[in-house]
């Protein structure tokens, strides 16, 4: 069983989890995921850095709330023409 994993803490909520944690990683689509609080994400993590797998939103708005934050497999920004050609 897990339970009996030296080192392995297991939480009892997703709120749980998040205290104290150095980041967070989205990449689930389960439905009681699709609208984080970003701002009570902020207060429980140890350092606001959230990568998201998901692309819940959009990097200017993560900045404005005060999160490091990564969508994984979407460029923060297209090419330009001539770096597409």
């Amino acid at each position: 069983m897990l339970r009996d994993v030296p080192g392995l803490l297991i939480a009892g909520s997703a709120a749980e989890a998040l205290q104290g944690a150095d980041a967070l990683a989205i990449d689930t689509e389960w439905k009681e995921f699709h609208t984080p609080n970003f701002q009570a994400i902020k207060a429980a993590l140890r350092t606001p850095v959230v990568f998201d797998g998901r692309c819940l939103d959009e990097p200017q708005v993560m900045a404005a709330l005060g999160l490091e934050y990564h969508r994984i497999g979407r460029a923060r920004t297209l090419p330009s023409r001539d770096q597409r050609a």
